[in-house]
């Protein structure tokens, strides 16, 4: 179960490319004021740094199999079948393994945002995670399939 700051993590990966378009969006738009317009860039600007600070945390498996599912939007499948054909990685990974994998990486960027004082709740983060909302997908797991 990911805690909040794994959630906002999971989130802002899941969105990279909502906020690269939202970034030339607000660049091109004449309706705001330049200090408006500034502003928002200046917040997107530092959520995709700190995205990229994120990326360089993690091996390079990590980061093929976040960047592959969170950002690009690519189902497990897909993901699993790159992984062990194109990739050639000696040992074959399961879907669940790089599931593993991949909740492992928000975890590391998430301690990682929490040992640098990140402030989660106060940041404009929270804007831009509150204003759109994130749904995890959470598979049952065979116990819990079991009972009903």
């Amino acid at each position: 179960m990911m805690n909040e700051s794994e959630r906002t993590v999971y989130c802002l990966l899941r969105d990279w490319r909502r906020l690269h378009a939202e970034k030339g969006y607000f660049a091109t738009r004449d309706n705001l004021s330049q200090m408006q317009k500034e502003e928002r860039l200046e917040q997107i600007s530092r959520i995709l740094k700190m995205l990229e600070a994120w990326m360089g945390l993690l091996t390079a498996d990590e980061r093929y199999v976040v960047k592959r599912h969170l950002v690009d939007g690519i189902d497990w499948s897909r993901v699993v079948y790159e992984y062990n054909t194109k990739l050639l990685r000696p040992v074959k990974k399961s879907r669940s393994s790089l599931r593993r994998m991949q909740t492992a990486a928000i975890a590391k960027a998430a301690r990682f945002a929490e040992q640098q004082g990140f402030p989660w709740e106060k940041s404009d983060v929270g804007k831009f995670t509150s204003s759109y909302p994130c749904l995890l997908y959470t598979s049952p797991s065979p116990r819990d399939r079991s009972v009903s």
